[in-house]
């Protein structure tokens, strides 16, 4: 089996960072980060070929510069105090060879600004650019790369675009037609899109999810393959009578309407709050809940001030909910930004939208939740 030499394991290295991982990266630590590891890569790889020509090539022109500087000094040429570079030896030979001659050119730079000799200034300045040469030239040579292309099964995501989703679709059930595709706000990290397709004589709607081409997390929630974790909730399928099982064969419409049938029943096993005397009637404040039924995506309120002015309020969320445990209680904050329309004025601005949920009957806090975070979790800013 072949052993691959260091330069074609660097280069590898090298070619998937810039590739695969730097990409991928948000973070501006993390970019930083990575950009210096891939200088230090660079530097190892040129210190196999080009770098350790360069150092070789610099070494060798200190002969004529020590020869010049001894010269004005009125003493013999002393052939570097014994030091001089061989061909073909490795880098770090020649870099502590290199560091040996450097230090004698700086002792015979001490001796020469002492000098009276006219030549010693013009001397002085050389030597400085012969040691600052390394440095000036390393960034221009170019190394040699044993893997141009690293193939690897991450493709690049297309667009989604009406036409592209309506290729796709044909693709796969035939003859039909996208209407309209709009994308949707919000969601950690992964795009929502619903689309009117016409298919045969009537219509549906799609909904369409799609990873981000850089995730704001790689776990969790934040990954499209666990985007409904459904086992997550089994605990609370087989509570309600059900199976992991049976709910992935339902739809998430008739989800819903399940959800809403559950509290049309609670409305009216419970009714209403008694209304505050501040409010002429009583006033309906809407959640719009996730479908982990705790955490929430802002909600709407319908109210009439006892000046008679009527306002029609909606909360749009801006960020991830924060979901807290207390006394058995998931109590979801969200921020949100609201707009209030009444008959002639309009106000805007941000609110919190507060909701609470005796989700398990309070038997348990929320493990899993699909629009927020629970109050000793972590999310990036």
């Amino acid at each position: 089996m072949k052993i691959h030499s260091t330069p074609q394991s660097l280069s590898l290295v090298l070619q998937y960072l810039q590739q695969v991982v730097m990409p991928d990266l948000t973070s501006k630590d993390a970019v930083a980060s990575a950009r210096i590891i891939q200088s230090i890569l660079e530097d190892l790889l040129k210190r196999h070929g080009p770098s350790a020509d360069l150092l070789l090539s610099i070494s060798a022109d200190s002969e004529s510069l020590e020869k010049a500087m001894a010269h004005t000094l009125g003493r013999p040429a002393s052939q570097q105090n014994g030091i001089k570079p061989i061909p073909a030896e490795s880098f770090d030979v020649l870099a502590d060879r290199y560091e040996h001659l450097v230090d004698w050119v700086v002792k015979l730079c001490i001796d020469l600004s002492s000098s009276d000799n006219p030549n010693a200034p013009a001397l002085l300045r050389r030597a400085a650019e012969w040691e600052y040469s390394y440095y000036e030239i390393l960034p221009t040579v170019e190394n040699k790369s044993y893997y141009d292309n690293v193939q690897t099964s991450k493709t690049q995501a297309p667009i989604l675009s009406k036409e592209y989703l309506e290729r796709f679709l044909q693709e796969k059930r035939g003859p039909l037609q996208v209407c309209h595709l709009q994308r949707l706000t919000g969601e950690h990290g992964k795009q929502t899109y619903i689309a009117t397709v016409k298919l045969g004589n009537g219509k549906t709607e799609v909904v369409i999810r799609k990873e981000d081409e850089a995730p704001i997390m790689m776990r969790g929630i934040f990954m499209l393959v666990q985007d409904i974790p459904l086992d997550a909730f089994s605990e609370f399928f087989e509570f309600a009578g059900e199976s992991v099982a049976k709910v992935r064969q339902c739809t998430i419409e008739s989800r819903y309407r399940r959800n809403l049938e559950h509290w049309e029943q609670y409305i009216s096993d419970v009714g209403r709050l008694p209304s505050s005397s501040r409010w002429r009637a009583p006033f309906d404040i809407v959640a719009y809940l996730e479908i982990d039924s705790c955490s929430n995506r802002g909600g709407s309120v319908t109210m009439e001030l006892v000046t008679g002015e009527k306002f029609e309020i909606q909360c749009t969320p801006v960020a991830k909910s924060f979901v807290c445990w207390h006394r058995g209680i998931a109590s979801t904050d969200r921020i949100c930004e609201f707009r209030a329309v009444g008959e002639k004025k309009e106000f805007k601005g941000v609110v919190d939208f507060e909701s609470s949920c005796n989700v398990h009957q309070g038997s348990r806090k929320p493990r899993t939740l699909m629009g927020g975070i629970i109050d000793d979790g972590f999310t990036p800013s």
